[in-house]
């Protein structure tokens, strides 16, 4: 289950559910805020699991494709709400960066890119669920 905890991606201070900022250094909390779990599909099709790793600008959780038999698939969610414009600039850069390397290679050890797609605060690249 996901943590109702948000981590500062900065300092890793643990943060109430509803903060805004770190308590401990100020960044803004809005680049850290866990997906939801609640009876929500995401985009309509993914019903996200847990969060299995996060780092930098992005978290990436475990979801099942409610349209492929309920296939387990990672979802790499990154926030761009919150970020200054260089932030924003370079998760930008890393995003395209990591679908257009990922969608070119082919290997049993390595996700293969299902789906990628926006919503108003985030964008999110689909994959290969690998434990």
């Amino acid at each position: 289950m996901i943590s109702s905890e948000r981590y500062c991606v900065s300092c890793g201070a643990a943060n109430a559910p509803a903060a805004e900022a770190c308590f401990a250094c100020g960044l803004s909390l809005k680049i850290t805020a866990p997906l939801s779990i609640d009876q929500y599909l995401l985009h309509d099709r993914y019903r996200i699991l847990a969060q299995v790793g996060k780092g930098g600008f992005s978290a990436v959780y475990r979801a099942e494709d409610t349209l492929f038999n309920d296939h387990l698939v990672a979802i790499k969610a990154i926030t761009l709400s919150g970020l200054k414009p260089s932030e924003a600039i370079e998760a930008t850069e890393a995003f395209n960066r990591e679908m257009l390397l990922l969608s070119g290679l082919k290997h049993p050890n390595l996700p293969r890119i299902y789906n990628n797609f926006a919503d108003a605060e985030c964008w999110y690249l689909v994959m290969d669920y690998i434990e």
